[in-house]
């Protein structure tokens, strides 16, 4: 987004900052081969799955596809069932989620298998969405305060007050940024390592999914 656009939607003459469609700004940041990365990490490796689920929420991803595999993932993952992608696209389809408009499920989950290079680096790949998570919402936040300054309405008490809210969030984003950066800098055990590099050298491994249904 250039800062003519920003100066446009800013002074728009909205009614509200929420009428804005923050889901389809032009060129904001986003990671999407990150994303499906990151998917593959959390399905091919419980390390991955334990250690970030808690961190990841939906609006960190930007497309229905990544939203939604995310929280089939963690529907498993919160039944104490292995995180495995037959299980995972199960639990699209219990949601009547087994296709998003000309992609399907199964598609879909091959593709961020294949995208995960190697799902110890999952941390990494988490952190890269979520930083782009971040800088969408400073994005965000920028326009709602421009858009509440320039209509000149409310008392300066509470224009601050949406002030310190709109930057209290984008503290919180950095913060978890800052936590996936932390983590990615531990050792990986090599008996773990081990674990989750050997599918990738077999046909047998986790990326072999030709048995979801179509």
């Amino acid at each position: 987004m250039t800062d003519e656009d920003v100066r446009q939607l800013a002074w728009s003459g909205l009614s509200s900052p929420a009428t804005v469609d923050f889901n389809s700004l032009p060129h904001e940041p986003r990671n999407p081969a990150a994303e499906s990365a990151t998917l593959g990490a959390l399905m091919l490796s419980k390390r991955c799955a334990d250690a970030l689920l808690p961190a990841l929420r939906s609006d960190h991803f930007t497309s229905r596809p990544h939203q939604d595999t995310l929280e089939a993932i963690r529907s498993v993952h919160a039944s104490g069932r292995p995180v495995d992608p037959l299980l995972v696209h199960d639990q699209l389809r219990r949601h009547g989620r087994l296709a998003w408009g000309n992609i399907k499920a199964a598609t879909f989950i091959h593709a961020c298998l294949e995208a995960t290079y190697f799902p110890g680096h999952g941390d990494s790949y988490a952190a890269a969405v979520v930083e782009c998570a971040a800088r969408r919402r400073v994005l965000q936040a920028g326009i709602r305060i421009a858009q509440a300054a320039s209509r000149g309405t409310g008392e300066l008490p509470d224009l601050m007050r949406l002030v310190a809210s709109e930057l209290h969030a984008v503290g919180d984003e950095v913060t978890v940024h800052e936590q996936l950066r932390v983590q990615r800098r531990r050792p990986i055990p090599l008996a773990e390592a081990i674990e989750e590099t050997l599918p990738h050298l077999t046909s047998a491994g986790p990326h072999a999914i030709g048995d979801l249904p179509m």
